[in-house]
């Protein structure tokens, strides 16, 4: 349970809530049937409370109830996982939908490369597509950042990467295929790359590129370029 989330934008950024408050529950049950392999079940309940200087769609219209189930596991060399949640409006929303989400993830080792394929539903329903307004999306949807929302007709997106290493440089290579869950066509399609260089126990850097070439209106393309320096003390 949690009354209060701090997101990544701040108190003076005027165009997004720096905090959410509300009444929000989080359940999560997992079970291992058998070594390498899990089964979990989860419920997460989402209430935000109105904030009078945002309008409802950056605050209350947040709010939902997801239920769902996912699997994780091995199947001899190849590496497994799926998911299933339905989603509807909950608390002070405004919204009226049910909208479902769909996951499904095949990987392996192939020598010193490490493989993997996969296809993530968020679906529509009712002009409203499957939220996750808590969630790392620039960690799953693509560096360029152009899915921080759902769209209002869902989000398709089949991705493959393919990561190793050279020396002690870690390299990692994503592409995405972004399409309509609702009427289908695309929205563009991204590839992502990273190189990342441990110096020694207490210093790394790393290099990133995001590529998005859009395919329709309002999905522009968008280049980005990080260069990161990192240093523990």
């Amino acid at each position: 349970y949690t009354y209060r989330v701090n997101r990544v934008f701040g108190p003076d950024d005027g165009t997004f809530p720096a905090d959410w408050r509300g009444d929000n529950s989080f359940l999560y049950i997992d079970w291992g049937p058998a070594e390498g392999q899990r089964i979990g079940l989860f419920g997460y309940y989402i209430d935000v409370d109105s904030q009078h200087s945002y309008p409802s769609s950056k605050t209350v219209n947040n709010s939902s109830q997801s239920f769902g189930a996912e699997y994780i596991g091995n199947i001899g060399a190849l590496r497994m996982r799926a998911s299933f949640a339905r989603q509807s409006d909950a608390g002070d929303s405004e919204l009226d939908y049910d909208a479902d989400y769909y996951l499904l993830e095949l990987g392996s080792d192939l020598g010193p490369l490490a493989v993997l394929a996969g296809c993530e539903v968020l679906a529509a329903g009712d002009g409203v597509g499957f939220a996750t307004p808590l969630a790392t999306l620039h960690k799953f949807q693509g560096w360029a950042d152009k899915f921080l929302s759902t769209p209002t007709d869902g989000l398709e997106d089949f991705y493959g990467s393919v990561s190793g290493t050279l020396g002690p440089v870690k390299l990692n290579a994503v592409y995405h295929d972004f399409q309509a869950e609702d009427g289908g066509g695309s929205f563009g399609k991204e590839l992502d790359l990273a190189a990342t260089w441990p110096v020694n126990r207490n210093f790394s850097t790393q290099l990133k590129f995001a590529g998005f070439e859009g395919d329709r209106e309002g999905y522009r393309d968008t280049y980005k370029v990080w260069v990161t320096l990192e240093a523990k003390i």
